[in-house]
């Protein structure tokens, strides 16, 4: 008997297995967790010192030959990157993708921790982070009154935006068009978007928005001017640090 014969002769069971199937379907969407940026967890690991006072050479011979020397001698290394300012270093390794992240972070924390003694005593950070999709660092805040006027609004975002320019990381800036908003990730790999609700449309706001997501930071000739910014973000690190 043919699948299609027998769907019409019992037309009662065919009826009642779509409706399960659908019923199925409805519940596995609203209980399947659903997020942005799901969790997941690769074998890469950054690890970061802090060593006040230092300079990037003092670091380099002190600090991070030691680290990436140990950090070579693990299985299935696929490259080993350092990026050294005064005060801070950051040593990103990278294993081959097939690799089990914890196992191999596992790995990097001990042969860390082991060479810790050998490392000089005034380094005051040794820190390991895993990378995860997890580390997103989006935050979208939104001032709203009924009472307040456009411009009191105006004047209190400038403010939060300057507070929010002083935490190390923070490059904000304000945009009033799409190339505006394009150009300040494009060249200053800028990560806060400021907008005027006095002085832009409201039909803009979400073309500055798209603009904005949508743009990447240039590197190049840009690379220079940030690596400026960073360099004083690192050294006011190391001077908490030490506070």
């Amino acid at each position: 008997m043919k699948l299609t014969e027998f769907s019409v002769r019992n037309w009662q069971f065919t009826v009642v297995l779509f409706v399960m199937l659908a019923a199925l379907g409805v519940t596995s969407m609203l209980s399947i967790p659903r997020s942005e940026d799901p969790p997941l967890d690769f074998p890469t690991f950054t690890v970061v010192a802090v060593y006040p006072g230092a300079s990037a050479g003092d670091l380099e011979r002190l600090v991070v030959k030691q680290i990436e020397d140990t950090l070579h001698g693990l299985d299935d290394v696929r490259s080993i990157s350092s990026r050294i300012r005064p005060g801070v270093a950051r040593i990103q390794v990278e294993f081959e993708p097939n690799q089990d992240a914890e196992k191999k972070y596992d790995d990097v924390v001990r042969e860390v921790n082991a060479l810790r003694p050998g490392l000089p005593a005034e380094l005051a950070r040794l820190e390991i982070h895993k990378a995860s999709t997890l580390d997103v660092s989006i935050v979208q805040v939104a001032l709203v009154s009924e009472l307040a006027s456009y411009h009191a609004l105006d004047s209190l975002a400038e403010e939060l935006e300057d507070r929010l320019s002083t935490v190390p990381g923070v490059r904000a800036a304000v945009a009033w068009t799409p190339e505006v908003a394009a150009l300040a990730r494009e060249h200053n790999d800028a990560n806060v978007l400021s907008l005027g609700a006095r002085v832009t449309p409201a039909e803009e706001l979400p073309k500055i928005v798209r603009a904005w997501f949508n743009a990447k930071f240039e590197g190049g000739r840009h690379e220079r001017r940030v690596e400026q910014i960073r360099e004083i973000e690192n050294e006011e690190l190391a001077r908490r640090a030490t506070t």
